[in-house]
């Protein structure tokens, strides 16, 4: 499969978990999720993405986390989000009424669902 392709179906893939979670398409905030998601590697620490983040958008690496952030509050908050999606994802580790997860379990835990479990 061409690598084109693979961005496109990871695209509409995480669209679609986007939508699932409550997380606004078009945000700021959705844009540094994206990026995030894309540059994490297993082991690789969040400062390091946030940095890789900031330089590609111009903005400071605390920028780009506190936006990151508060679109994971968005989500968890907005009347209308799927309870189940996010339990399926993380499970016992977060109850999106009282809380959200970290960003960095965030991002891991999607491009998990994304990717696959190694990647």
């Amino acid at each position: 499969m061409e690598n084109r392709e693979f961005c496109e179906i990871w695209e509409v893939k995480l669209d679609e978990l986007f939508k699932e979670l409550g997380i606004s398409c078009g945000t700021k905030g959705e844009e540094y999720l994206r990026e995030l998601i894309a540059w994490y590697k297993p082991g690789k620490p969040m400062r390091v993405c946030l940095e890789q983040v900031g330089a590609i958008s111009g903005a400071d690496p605390r920028a780009v986390e506190r936006t990151a952030r508060a679109a994971i509050l968005r989500g968890c908050s907005r009347l209308g989000y799927s309870f189940e999606a996010w339990n399926k994802l993380f499970g016992c580790t977060i109850s999106p009424a009282t809380g959200a997860p970290t960003l960095s379990e965030f991002v891991r835990r999607v491009r998990r669902e994304i990717c696959g479990r190694n990647t």
